[in-house]
């Protein structure tokens, strides 16, 4: 009946709505990841015209450092994002697919 396609279509709508928010939490990620690359790609220049026993290089070190965990944690992030993306958009195939069925 009419109400049950109403039913379907919300489902799917649903489903895409979900898809597209993991896709936008996943890109956030990316942009977050790529800051910090660029970051830390800035950092060994400024490094290396200091000396290595002062006290600036041991805080670049530590900046460093902590940009390293942070791409870590972010690296994990994204893996962890882009398996809800790839979940989501195979989810909403088969459903997808499941109503061609009738």
């Amino acid at each position: 009946g009419h109400a049950a396609g109403d039913q379907l279509l919300w489902q799917a709508a649903r489903r895409m709505q979900a898809l597209a928010e993991a896709k936008r939490q996943l890109a956030q990620t990316q942009e977050q990841i790529a800051a910090q690359q660029k970051e830390r790609s800035q950092l060994p220049p400024v490094m290396n015209a200091l000396e290595r026993t002062g006290q600036a290089y041991k805080t670049y070190e530590r900046k460093l450092l902590a940009i390293e965990e942070r791409l870590e944690a972010l690296q994990k992030e994204r893996d962890e994002r882009t398996a809800k993306v790839n979940e989501l958009e195979q989810s909403l195939a088969e459903y997808v697919n499941g109503l061609n069925v009738e």
